[in-house]
This record gives C-alpha cells, sequence and structure tokens, in this order.
C-alpha cells in the first residue's frame, strides 16, 4: 500500500494537466505513492489525457468520474479520504505545480517534527508571468502569516516546519487561516474523523478551525513550494472575490464593519501598495509593471467591491447572490 495519496479533483484541466502529471511523477520521495483523480464533468479533452497518464505512469493513477452537479469542494474531498487508504493525504489543484522534486517529501516529513500535527501546508508562489496584484497578494499572504506565528508565545519552528500548540494565544482567527487545499497534506486518522464541512467554499479553513479546537495542531512547510497564481479577467475576479469573502464571513471570519465607503478607501490602500511593489520589484520585468501600474486600480475596485458585498451577502436576495457566485454558476453546467 501506497505511504502517501495525492488528492486531485478536475474540471477542464486540459491546459494543465501534462505538466501537472510531470511534475508529480519527477517527485523523489523514498516512499511509494499514488495518485487518485476525481473529473466533475470536464467537456474538454481532461479524460483522455488522464488515461493517457495511467498507461504510461510508474505509479498507480486511479479516475473517478462524477457529474458536475455533484461537486462541491467539502463533498468531493470527503469522497476521495473515502476512496483513498494511505496513511498521509495530499490535496492540490491541476494547475498548481511543485517547485522542484522534493515538494511530497517534504510535506510528509512534516509528520514526523510532532505527533499531535493532524495537517500541514506549504508555500505558493505566483507564476511567472503573473499579474503583479497576484503576487504581491501571494507573497504577503504566507509572509504575514510565518510572522504571525512566530510573534506567538506557543511558536515551535522545528526542522523546518512552523506551528503554534497555544491556540488560546489567538485572538483574530483572520489572521491564520492561509491554510489551502492549493497544497496540504493530512493524517489519514485525523481527516477522516474531522471531515471536511460539506460546502461551497474554504472546506480547508474550516477544517483548520475544527482540527485545532479538537486537540490537533496545523503545520506550515515554507519550502513545500508550488507555483499557483490566477489571473482571471475583472468579472471572473469578482465572483471569485465573492465566494471567498462569502465563506469567509459564512465560517464566523472577518468580525470588522466593511461599508460601502470602505470599497473606495481599501481600494487606494491596495493600489498604493501595489505601486510600491511593482516599481521596487526586481522580479517583474518592464512590460509587467507597465501592465500593473494601469490595470491595479481597477482590479482593486472590483476585488473590494466583491468583499464588500461578499462580507453583506445576506442583505442581498438570493437571484443576485447565485449570479455574483462563481460556485453558483458552476452548478449550472449541464452534465
Amino acid at each position: 500500500m501506497s505511504k502517501c495519496t495525492i488528492c486531485l479533483p478536475v474540471f477542464n484541466g486540459e491546459a494543465n494537466l501534462d505538466k501537472w502529471f510531470e511534475a508529480i511523477l519527477g517527485q523523489t520521495t523514498g516512499f511509494e505513492y499514488d495518485i487518485l483523480i476525481v473529473d466533475s464533468g470536464s467537456k474538454d479533452r481532461s479524460v483522455g489525457i488522464i488515461k493517457k497518464w495511467q498507461k504510461q505512469s510508474r505509479i498507480k493513477v486511479s479516475l473517478i468520474e462524477i457529474p458536475n452537479i455533484e461537486f462541491s469542494h467539502g463533498h468531493t474531498r470527503n469522497f476521495m479520504v473515502d476512496h483513498s487508504n494511505s496513511e498521509i493525504l495530499v490535496f492540490t489543484v491541476q494547475d498548481a505545480l511543485p517547485l522542484n522534486n522534493s515538494w511530497l517529501k517534504r510535506l510528509d516529513d512534516a509528520f514526523e517534527v510532532d505527533p499531535k500535527i493532524g495537517a500541514v501546508f506549504g508555500r505558493h508562489i505566483a507564476n511567472l508571468n503573473a499579474h503583479p496584484i497576484s503576487m504581491r497578494y501571494i507573497d504577503k499572504t504566507f509572509e504575514q502569516y510565518r510572522k504571525n506565528v512566530e510573534s506567538l508565545a506557543s511558536a515551535v519552528s522545528k526542522n523546518g516546519v512552523i506551528y503554534y500548540n497555544n491556540p488560546s494565544e489567538i485572538k483574530n482567527w483572520d489572521k491564520f487561516l492561509a491554510f489551502s487545499n492549493v497544497n496540504a497534506a493530512y493524517r489519514r486518522e485525523v481527516i477522516k474523523k474531522i471531515r471536511f464541512a460539506e460546502i461551497d467554499f474554504a472546506e480547508d479553513r474550516q477544517f483548520v478551525k475544527d482540527a485545532i479546537k479538537d486537540g490537533y495542531f496545523v503545520g506550515y512547510v515554507p519550502d513545500a513550494v508550488v507555483y499557483h497564481s490566477h489571473d482571471f479577467n475583472l468579472k471572473f475576479t469578482f465572483k471569485k472575490t465573492f465566494d471567498e469573502w462569502k465563506a469567509i464571513k459564512e465560517s464566523g471570519g472577518y468580525q470588522h464593519k466593511f461599508r460601502p465607503y470602505h470599497i473606495f478607501t481599501q481600494s487606494l490602500i491596495g493600489y498604493g501598495a501595489d505601486l510600491r511593489y511593482i516599481l521596487f520589484s526586481e522580479r517583474l520585468a518592464i512590460w509587467q509593471k507597465v501592465a500593473g501600474i494601469a490595470t491595479s486600480p481597477f482590479r482593486q475596485l472590483t476585488i473590494k467591491t466583491a468583499m464588500y458585498f461578499g462580507l453583506n451577502y445576506k442583505a442581498l436576495p438570493e437571484y443576485m447572490q447565485k449570479v455574483f457566485s462563481e460556485q453558483a454558476a458552476r452548478r449550472k453546467v449541464v452534465t
């Protein structure tokens, strides 16, 4: 039996799957691992690509196909847990690529640090051609999480794993929710006991809260890195951001008031931060700097507007919530 199963939900992933398989099969581990894929009604060549790799892969690749209407982030991942037997379950996504061939081993090694670590997650970095806003947001998210944990009296840093062992210190959970199923691993015994909440979005963040309440620790592994970022058009950016902040509000996060005028003040603050990042970043090409300066105001305004409506979703009629939601649109896909 494999020590580790990599669990991958797929939907219309043909543009990324060949690169994904190459990166995953190139991992150096010292232990056996396999791949479990659930495709939720792809309309492109995804299933054909997966079957091609099933035939030529040196490791076991399992494929389960489900109707698109049955997909949700929590439910589908619970389904994958139930269809795997490995000691460690790794969750990722079709457009996330490991930075190097030690990614999987670093996630697995983290569980040896402390028997009470029930789950771990790694860092994301933006794709090399990503929009500067994406780069800044991702860099800030993980750097700030590290600083927040290290500021706690109960912080532990051991063998490259950072975690805390006294959650009662945390007064503001919003600062400790960088965990993401884009790049995460779980002990099987823990994820079988503490299931993902069967919700449309942010099932990973809800798991963290539930696991910590149950006495487990969550580790951060900064050198288990994947490339992952999205540069959606403004319409899709709005919908994804709405879903994210609606989920945060539903899970009890972000207790501050976010009023209409905050859309504009926070957009200005965000644009100022973008400008500083763009002008002084050595990672950006000239064309990225020009494009970033020109488009950042529109992206900031879109993101902050969607944030406002997501946090205040209860004030919206149900039909408007569906119009604003990417998850609602996905559920309408005909299978």
